[in-house]
């Protein structure tokens, strides 16, 4: 134990043995601990690396459209252009994975502008409310019957496969 005069500290006979001590449990933790911190740190750099990875792309379409003048949304633009660099290999999937998880686990946080400015057209949604629904139901039954006829189809065709496989 220390023993405190003020600001004056007086090491009884057991100081140098506890200063022993806690040095020894110090590197024990540093060593413990330090895989870990590489570890996080690897995980940071990875994320802020996907950021700057997506973000660039992103404004690099931004400045080709403004330059060739084309009227096309640079969002459309990135994501042709990133599934074209992760299909060549030229940007690894785990240095985008993530900030991608990331985007996507917080996605709802993206839509709350877009609902909230919902309500500046209360008027226009009220007049128009039958048709609005009418088309939600019908296109969402389209979509559901499209995608229900490609997985029917795609399950057909595995099928076939197995069979040739087989023969």
């Amino acid at each position: 134990m220390l023993l405190v005069d003020k600001f004056n500290f007086v090491p009884n006979k057991n100081y140098n043995q506890e200063v022993n001590i806690l040095k020894r449990k110090i590197i024990f933790l540093d060593i413990k601990h330090f895989k870990s911190i590489i570890k996080f740190m690897k995980k940071v750099l990875n994320f802020l690396s996907g950021m700057l990875i997506i973000f660039c792309i992103q404004y690099f379409c931004i400045f080709m459209l403004k330059i060739l003048n084309v009227k096309l949304p640079a969002s459309i633009l990135g994501i042709v252009i990133l599934f074209l660099l992760l299909k060549l290999k030229v940007i690894k999937q785990e240095l985008i994975e993530d900030f991608c998880q990331f985007i996507l686990k917080y996605m709802i946080l993206f839509f709350i502008p877009m609902f909230v400015g919902i309500v500046n057209y209360q008027n226009e949604l009220k007049q128009n409310f039958f048709p609005i629904i009418l088309t939600v139901i019908i296109t969402t039954t389209i979509v559901m019957v499209v995608v229900a006829l490609f997985i029917e189809n795609l399950i057909k065709l595995k099928r076939l496969r197995r069979l040739r496989e087989i023969k």
